[in-house]
C-alpha cells in the first residue's frame, strides 16, 4: 500500500462530503491523472510540489510502474484510493491537507521593481525560448509566440477593464497554442491568471469580482484545449495554484529581498521541457501589465 503525504485541501474537503468514483485518464512516470465527476484529480511523487486537486505519495518507483492503465476504475474516499484492476491501494487517511488557495496568502506589498527585473532576467537566461518566453522578456519570436503576440492586447484590456465576457473571448483566442502536453499558451494563461489573483489579493480587491474575470478566462480557454490542460485551467480559475507558485508569490509580495524568489522560480522553470518557462512568462506578463496599470 502506498501512503499519501500531502493532499490538496480543496480535494480533502470534497472527499469529506462523500466518496468519488473515477477512471484513470493518463499515466506518466511523475503523474497519474484520474477523471471524476467533480473534475480531474492527480497522484504525484512526493518530490514534486503539490498541485491543486492532487496528492503526493512516497514511492521509489516511477508511477508508470504501478500497473495502472487508462480506463481502469478508481474508488476514492478520504480514507484512501483503490484501483482494484491494478491491485493498488493508496492510504489517504493521514495525508496532510494543504491549502492551495491564492487568497489565503498574506501578501503585504506589491513586488518591487528590482524583484520583477530579477525574475525577468532569470526567465531570459534559463527559460526555454520554444514557447511563450519572447512575449515577456524579448528575443526572437518562434512560430507560436508570433501567433499569440497580436492577441495579447485584448487579454490585457479585458483584465484591466474587469470585463469577464471579454476576458473569456481573449483567453479562448489564445488557448491551445504551442508544443507540449499542456500547450505553451495554456501554461502562460495559467501563470497570468494566478498573478492577476495575487495582485487583486494584495490590493484588497474583492475576491468574487476577481474570480469572475479569472473563471471566465479559464473556462473559455479550457474548452479550446485538451483534457489535462483544461483541468489545470479550471482549477486555476477557482483561485488554486501549485505550492511552487504560492511560494513564488509569497516571496514576491512580502517585501523580502528579491533573491528569495529565485528558488521557487527555478522550481517552476524545472517543470517539463517548456511548461515552467511558459507559466513564469504568464506571471511576468501579468505583473508587467496589470501591476503597472492597476487591476479593477
Amino acid at each position: 500500500m502506498l501512503r499519501a503525504e500531502r493532499l490538496c485541501a480543496a480535494w480533502a474537503s470534497a472527499l469529506s462530503t462523500g466518496a468519488m468514483e473515477g477512471s484513470i485518464h493518463s499515466v506518466f512516470d511523475r503523474a497519474v491523472n484520474i477523471n471524476t465527476a467533480g473534475g480531474m484529480v492527480s497522484m504525484l511523487p512526493a518530490e514534486r510540489g503539490l498541485y491543486p486537486w492532487s496528492c503526493t505519495v512516497q514511492t521509489s518507483a516511477p508511477l508508470s510502474a504501478l500497473g495502472l492503465k487508462p480506463g481502469m476504475r478508481a474508488a476514492i474516499s478520504r480514507a484512501g484510493m483503490r484501483v482494484d484492476e491494478a491491485g493498488l491501494a493508496v492510504d489517504l487517511s493521514a495525508a496532510r491537507p494543504v491549502n492551495l488557495d491564492i487568497w489565503q496568502l498574506d501578501l503585504t506589498v506589491p513586488p518591487a521593481a528590482e524583484c520583477l527585473a530579477a525574475l525577468e532576467a532569470l526567465l531570459f537566461a534559463e527559460g526555454s525560448a520554444e514557447g511563450m518566453r519572447p512575449l515577456a522578456v524579448g528575443g526572437a519570436d518562434n512560430p507560436f509566440s508570433a501567433m499569440i503576440r497580436p492577441r495579447l492586447c485584448a487579454l490585457h484590456t479585458a483584465f484591466l477593464s474587469g470585463e469577464p465576457q471579454k476576458a473569456g473571448e481573449a483567453a479562448a483566442a489564445i488557448a491551445g497554442c504551442g508544443p507540449g502536453l499542456t500547450p505553451s499558451s495554456d501554461d502562460m494563461l495559467l501563470g497570468y491568471v494566478c498573478a492577476f489573483y495575487a495582485l487583486a489579493c494584495q490590493a484588497g480587491q474583492g475576491r468574487e469580482a476577481a474570480l469572475a474575470i479569472g473563471r471566465a478566462a479559464c473556462k473559455a480557454a479550457a474548452a479550446k484545449t485538451n483534457a489535462i490542460s483544461g483541468a489545470f485551467l479550471l482549477q486555476c480559475g477557482e483561485g488554486l495554484a501549485s505550492q511552487n507558485i504560492l511560494d513564488l508569490f509569497y516571496a514576491l509580495f512580502s517585501g523580502s529581498p528579491g533573491e528569495l524568489a529565485e528558488a521557487p522560480a527555478r522550481r517552476i522553470l524545472s517543470i517539463g521541457a517548456a511548461s515552467g518557462a511558459d507559466i513564469l512568462t504568464g506571471v511576468v506578463l501579468s505583473l508587467q501589465t496589470l501591476q503597472t496599470h492597476g487591476t479593477r
